[in-house]
């Protein structure tokens, strides 16, 4: 028989032996073979922020229940208009479930915030051209292009892509941040991009980056924000002929067919009647394959049609997916 005075050490010792098994392993040694921008994932959304120049950055990805690692699998960026954010358009731009049906990545990133002159607040904005004429003078606008870059990083360490189909949507701002810096800055990254509202270009970005994008647009007649721009209450026409007889539309037109190198004289236009009207501009001057579409949706207003918030139940994703489809990189 042991000595009672050794048992309060003997459930001493048991109580550290208990406790060192309950205490975590020791860290692996890291792995020189795993890629140090790269994310832990399961299907349907995820949520992650990435530190690019100094700023943390929010984005969150939409992985289909149909992915399997191994299977190259087609990326679509959606960027959201001012005061949106990456969270908001996931939820409510209809990609997602587009994503599910056809068995791409989906992924939404988030702008940063500047105060804003005319709302007199602050508002989320991406780097487009011509944002800083919305600021305070002196305010040091984030440039945005290095985020795309560091998430298309992301996005390749994690998962399998399909490198020919990586494309681009926005809406409002965000289109604007599509046409002006995605197609003109990383545009050897992205094979086709597509707007919904997207701002005008006052004038045509220079191709920095090597190939030439196709890219689709659609709009509203009763867009306020592109009326005002226009000076104008009425809406906008609808007749192919009268929309290239308009100032404000030609000239955002011809500002888009510059970029790509195509003849804005020459287009054909496909009505749906009652409620849209489709323009195609497929007449290169480089031999090129790219064109331009674009689609004037009639009583619609400042929106990205989702498929339920209009009357023609008009789907940007439905349309802009078959519009990329046909677009894969060459």
């Amino acid at each position: 028989m042991k000595p009672l005075w050794l048992f309060p050490f003997f459930l001493f010792a048991l109580s550290i032996s208990c406790q060192s098994e309950d205490l975590p392993a020791q860290d692996p040694e890291p792995d020189p073979e795993m890629p140090e921008e790269q994310w832990t994932f399961s299907t349907g959304k995820n949520s992650y922020q990435v530190e690019v120049d100094g700023h943390l950055r929010n984005v969150h990805v939409h992985v289909p229940n149909s992915y399997q690692a191994g299977t190259p699998v087609p990326i679509v960026f959606m960027f959201h208009g001012s005061g949106g954010s990456g969270n908001n358009v996931y939820q409510t731009s209809g990609w997602t479930q587009k994503a599910d049906a056809a068995g791409f990545i989906g992924v939404f990133p988030t702008a940063m915030e500047y105060f804003v002159v005319e709302l007199g607040q602050m508002q989320t904005k991406w780097s487009a051209g011509g944002l800083d004429t919305e600021l305070e003078a002196g305010t040091e606008i984030i440039d945005d292009i290095p985020f795309v870059e560091s998430l298309l990083t992301h996005v390749r360490n994690t998962f399998s892509v399909d490198e020919q189909r990586i494309f681009a949507s926005g809406f409002s701002n965000g289109g604007g941040f599509t046409k002006s810096r995605i197609m003109a800055e990383l545009s050897d990254q992205f094979a086709a991009v597509a707007t919904a509202g997207g701002h005008a270009l006052p004038q045509a970005s220079p191709i920095l980056s090597g190939d030439i994008l196709p890219i689709h647009t659609i709009m509203g007649n009763i867009d306020n924000k592109k009326l005002a721009l226009a000076n104008q209450t009425a809406p906008f026409p609808m007749d192919a002929t009268e929309i290239m007889a308009h100032d404000y539309l030609r000239g955002d037109i011809e500002v888009l067919c510059g970029m790509l190198n195509i003849d804005p004289a020459q287009f054909t236009s496909e009505p749906v009647e009652p409620h849209w009207n489709t323009l195609y501009f497929q007449e290169t001057t480089d031999g090129g394959s790219q064109e331009y579409r674009f689609r004037m949706v009639k009583d619609m207003g400042h929106i990205w049609p989702n498929g339920n918030n209009h009357a023609s139940e008009l789907s940007a994703p439905d349309v802009f997916w078959d519009f990329f489809v046909q677009h894969p990189k060459n």
